[in-house]
Formats: structure tokens, C-alpha cells, sequence
């Protein structure tokens, strides 16, 4: 199981697990299926519709899915239906969420990785499993490499934890925090309760408190004063 560092903009330093090369090919061959089906689906209507349709009516319906992948990633948070079903996503190695420019330089060479020509994505396999970062082509000039996410998604796995209607907010201050940052401290959270070790625990609490200017209770524990934060900031917003 290899893992990569990623340190945040809130400067902490996060672990997530790599994808391996395997995850990315099934990725990649639930996709193939869903283009293809589509493919099948749509020449069908069209044909039915018109049985004389040249070719570039045909051309014109097979155009979704030359744009899939980047439109895929770009609305589902780096994420192809394929992605979705092996729980993967794609990240920036800053820290910082991919945007528009990351994922068109990931599709643009992907077209060229994956291009028959180029052995049918033998050249993005061979770059995955050889970068220490789990990175094909475009994933190096993009600055993004692809992550496992957790198997099992509920509300212990969001930025949001439970509290009641007359529950009062410990730490007004967190209101000033945004999604992103609530999700850096939901990981470090999550990590501590499989790695133990307080280190990351302290330096995450230490810049929270630094950032919104919060001085917690001397007897509160950095744990306790993180899960303070979310419940606040889940009650807040």
C-alpha cells in the first residue's frame, strides 16, 4: 500500500493511500463499458430515427464522449463513474482542490496516452507504476496524482457532525472557517484514530486556534477542542 504526503494550505500534512495501477485500470475499463453502451444506445436511436444518417450525424452523437472524462472529473469533484465505483479520486499534490486547468491537462493527455497508436495507454500504465507519486503523463505537468478514498461513506465521513437544536456553539470564531478547512480537520481527526499519534493531533489544533484567534480551556484536549470545532462549525453553517 503506498501512500503520499500532501500538505494542505493550512500547512498540515496529510497521508493518503495511492491508487494503485490495478484501481486505475478497472477505473478505466467501467468507463470503456459506460462510453461504449453509450455508443450502441445512441447510434441505435439514431439510426432508428433516420435510417439514412450519414456519418456525420453519427460523428456528431459519438462527440459526448470524446469531452467524458473532462467533464466527469470537472462536475464530480475529480471523479469518472469509474472513479466513483473504485472509490477513487483525483487530488492536487499542493493541497489546494484541482480546477478547470488541472483536468483539461489531465484530458488532454490522456488522449495521447490512451491513443491506439501509443500501444493503448501502455505508456500511462508504465509512467503510473514507475512515479513515485502514482502520476501518468498528465497527471505530472497537471500537478495531480489519484487517491483511494474511504470504502464506506456516511455523515462520519463529511465535514458535518451532529448536533441537537439547542446545542450551543463552544467556539463562535469557527463560523469564519470554510468547508475546506472543517475537512482538513475531519481528516486529522480521522488519522488519529487509526495512527494515535497526538504530533499532527497538537499541530492541527495549535493553527486552528492560531488562525481564529480561540483560546481553548488549559484541561481541553486537542481532540477534544477539534470535535469541538466541527460540532460548532456543523452547528454554524
Amino acid at each position: 500500500m503506498t501512500k503520499i504526503k500532501i500538505t494542505t494550505t493550512q500547512h498540515i500534512d496529510i497521508e493518503y493511500e495511492l491508487a494503485s495501477v490495478f484501481d486505475r485500470i478497472l477505473a478505466w475499463l467501467v468507463d470503456f463499458m459506460i462510453i461504449i453502451g453509450y455508443l450502441l444506445v445512441a447510434m441505435s436511436i439514431v439510426q432508428s430515427v433516420n435510417p439514412d444518417a450519414d456519418r456525420g450525424a453519427m460523428a456528431l452523437v459519438a462527440l459526448p464522449i470524446f469531452f467524458y472524462h473532462l467533464v466527469m472529473e470537472w462536475m464530480f469533484n475529480g471523479r469518472s463513474v469509474g472513479k466513483m465505483a473504485l472509490r477513487l479520486r483525483v487530488i492536487r499534490l499542493d493541497g489546494s482542490p484541482p480546477n478547470v486547468g488541472n483536468y483539461l491537462m489531465r484530458w488532454i493527455f490522456r488522449l495521447l496516452e490512451t491513443n491506439p497508436a501509443l500501444f493503448y495507454g501502455i505508456v500511462a500504465i508504465g509512467s503510473v507504476a514507475i512515479s513515485e507519486k502514482g502520476q501518468r503523463i498528465g497527471d505530472m505537468l497537471a500537478g495531480t496524482t489519484v487517491i483511494r478514498t474511504q470504502r464506506k461513506v456516511g455523515i462520519q465521513d463529511t465535514i458535518f457532525a451532529r448536533t441537537g437544536s439547542d446545542y450551543e456553539p463552544v467556539f463562535p470564531a469557527v463560523a469564519g472557517m470554510n468547508d475546506r478547512d472543517a475537512g482538513t480537520v475531519k481528516d486529522v481527526l480521522r488519522m488519529y484514530r487509526r495512527e494515535r499519534d497526538p504530533k499532527l493531533l497538537n499541530i492541527c489544533a495549535n493553527r486552528v486556534c492560531h488562525v481564529l484567534e480561540i483560546v481553548p480551556p488549559k484541561a481541553m484536549t486537542s481532540e477534544q477542542f477539534l470535535r469541538h470545532v466541527l460540532r460548532d462549525y456543523s452547528h454554524l453553517n
